[in-house]
């Protein structure tokens, strides 16, 4: 089983490392594919930890926590966002766990039909309105 920081370690190495800017399409894209990669090689291990935080029930903050320890990296991001001067749609740790909810749940519930391309693709396009806003005409 791998430990939180050696999740976060294989995701990390999927990445370039230095500043990333999450309103760039592809940087944002490349974020959630390391993201759903490393759910997708230890779903088991994610599984288990998913449905333990869920069972211990809400008052226990159980699944808070672990969200919000395993989106640290989007909200690392995020708060670089909001340190340049740009908007974000809300604070970034919750603007981050809402990013890790959803993919959790994606890859909890293995969308049948849909390929990993088809899913990251149609997050980072819901996303990316979230956190740049949607293009102003020219």
């Amino acid at each position: 089983m791998l430990a939180p920081g050696q999740r976060h370690g294989q995701a990390g190495s999927q990445l370039d490392s230095g500043a990333h800017d999450l309103t760039e399409p592809g940087q944002l894209r490349d974020h959630l594919a390391a993201a759903w990669n490393v759910m997708r090689d230890n779903r088991s291990v994610m599984t288990a930890l998913f449905e333990s935080a869920m069972a211990a029930g809400p008052a226990s903050g159980a699944l808070w926590a672990r969200l919000t320890q395993d989106t640290a990296v989007f909200r690392e991001h995020l708060e670089y966002l909001r340190d340049q001067g740009r908007e974000l749609p809300g604070d970034p740790l919750l603007v981050a766990a809402v990013m890790g909810g959803i993919m959790s749940l994606l890859a909890y519930t293995r969308p049948p039909g849909y390929s990993a391309d088809a899913i990251l693709d149609t997050l980072t396009a819901l996303l990316l309105h979230g956190l740049a806003g949607r293009p102003q005409p020219g």
